[in-house]
């Protein structure tokens, strides 16, 4: 939802994959299963997959490619 919602506000949803690899580097995290949020390679995983409808949203909000 945060993707589509910052795609369509015009804000570049390309930045969001190195965010999340950054965020992954950062240190250690517990087990995805023991997390109440995703991990961080389930996040980048599911960000690329919806990344082309997020570029499609950002281009018609007036973003360039």
């Amino acid at each position: 939802i945060g993707l589509t919602l910052a795609a369509s506000a015009g804000y570049d949803p390309r930045v969001a994959v190195p965010l999340w690899q950054r965020m992954g580097a950062s240190g250690e995290a517990p087990p995805e299963w023991l997390s109440t949020h995703p991990s961080s390679e389930t996040r980048i995983r599911r960000l690329k997959r919806l990344m082309p409808a997020a570029l499609e949203l950002y281009q018609r909000a007036g973003g360039e490619l």
